[in-house]
């Protein structure tokens, strides 16, 4: 492998560094192994965005060769461009092409091949693009100066990424409104067939988007409502009979936690926001107040069947804090059912699994609502009142995806028992 950033491109470079592609600066520049230039209409529906060409493709010329069938296949009816977001192949991989790079100092192939890429994000005038890779991902991402995963606090209206195994599945909104969908490629049914399932849908989902098909909206939902309105909806979901998802906001982890929210889901009626304290801490209610509610929530978990997420963690809290008393309730937990279903080795998180039952965009706020909490004293009374709104709108968009996830997987039970 070249180990020199600076060397002269041999001529099979000039057609990428027309494109955009910056060889010089390439460790790769004087190796065997591409460029593999893109493939498909210039007016595509769909761009197709891969990690890096590996040697069937360099072969063949053609980006994601190994994958082509199957694109061709999921993708019948769409106009589709393949490129990758790394033009040649780091032999042997990318993570060992890293380490021998940095330690000779000699530059990057995804820094050489970044305006390679960003030339064809420009140029690309469709409505959605399918990131086949950890790696493809995050070239897109910083194309468009888009964060992903930890950074820096947001402030509300901002969006980022989420790492890429909690975005996979789920699309996400670019600066200039086309959406971006993560998954893996198809070959990585070699390395994990649990995951086939799960990138067939992701590949049908970015099809649907590329046709101007759009995302589920947000629930239906109740927010700040009155202790009336409370009490009208727990009898009501008493009455039914009717299993109810519940899922809490906490300020911590551990018992003691202020629970400073309860979202409650069933069937046939609006997903309610029962709120407690605010994001600050300070009290939503007078306590007299805050006693009839804690009243009516008590009432509720011990007389219904329940539903959780991670119901482990949350009836911890509700027996602890004085919302639940029946220590001997039992519960559907959605992370117990997707363990015992046909994809019990893919990850257990709501994002992965609402991903198969549920086209929903999803940012980072979403995934980890602390993002929301920052500083009271840099918010105008607005700004304070639009983050208490999306803290309760992440927590009603988990109850829809707890909801439609555990009617999902308890379908894929009865049918795998028929």
């Amino acid at each position: 492998m070249a180990t020199s950033a600076y060397r002269e491109p041999l001529p099979h470079h000039i057609p990428a560094i027309k494109s955009g592609a910056n060889c010089a600066r390439c460790p790769l520049v004087n190796e065997s192994c591409g460029p593999v230039a893109g493939v498909g209409p210039a007016n595509a529906q769909l761009l197709v965005v891969g990690d890096y060409p590996e040697g069937p493709e360099v072969d063949a010329g053609r980006p994601i060769e190994t994958d082509w069938s199957t694109l061709r296949r999921l993708l019948s009816g769409v106009s589709f461009r393949v490129v990758n977001s790394i033009a040649c192949y780091p032999a042997p991989d990318l993570k060992t092409a890293r380490k021998i790079w940095k330690r000779n100092k000699a530059g990057s192939a995804e820094e050489a091949c970044l305006d390679l890429l960003r030339n064809e994000l420009s140029a690309f005038g469709g409505h959605a693009i399918l990131a086949l890779g950890e790696h493809a991902m995050a070239a897109v991402a910083k194309c468009y100066g888009v964060t992903v995963g930890r950074g820096a606090k947001e402030r509300s209206g901002d969006k980022r990424l989420a790492a890429h195994g909690t975005q996979r599945g789920h699309p996400f909104r670019l600066p200039d409104g086309k959406w971006l969908l993560p998954s893996y490629p198809p070959k990585h049914k070699r390395r994990a067939p649990h995951w086939y399932g799960a990138i067939v849908d992701d590949i049908k989902n970015a099809a649907h988007l590329a046709k101007g098909g759009d995302v589920i909206p947000d629930p239906d939902w109740i927010y700040r409502p009155t202790l009336e309105t409370i009490l009208d909806w727990c009898f009501k979901s008493r009455a039914s009979g009717q299993p109810v998802m519940v899922d809490i906001e906490t300020a911590g982890l551990d018992s003691a936690s202020q629970i400073r929210c309860v979202g409650l889901g069933q069937e046939g009626l609006p997903i309610i926001i029962v709120p407690r304290f605010q994001i600050d801490g300070t009290p939503y209610w007078t306590q007299r107040d805050l006693d009839k509610v804690d009243s009516h929530l008590r009432v509720l978990h011990d007389s219904t069947p329940l539903q959780f997420q991670n119901g482990y963690f949350d009836t911890r809290l509700l027996l602890h804090q004085g919302l639940m008393t029946n220590r001997r309730k039992t519960w559907q937990d959605l992370k117990d059912l997707h363990r015992n279903s046909r994809e019990s080795d893919c990850s257990h998180k709501l994002a992965s699994i609402s991903s198969r039952f549920a086209l929903v965009e999803l940012w980072k706020g979403d995934v980890d609502h602390k993002a929301l909490e920052y500083d009271d004293a840099e918010l105008t009374p607005e700004q304070k009142e639009q983050r208490e709104y999306e803290y309760h709108l992440y927590c009603a968009r988990d109850i829809d995806l707890q909801m439609r996830s555990i009617r999902g997987v308890v379908c894929w039970q009865a049918e795998d028992l028929a």
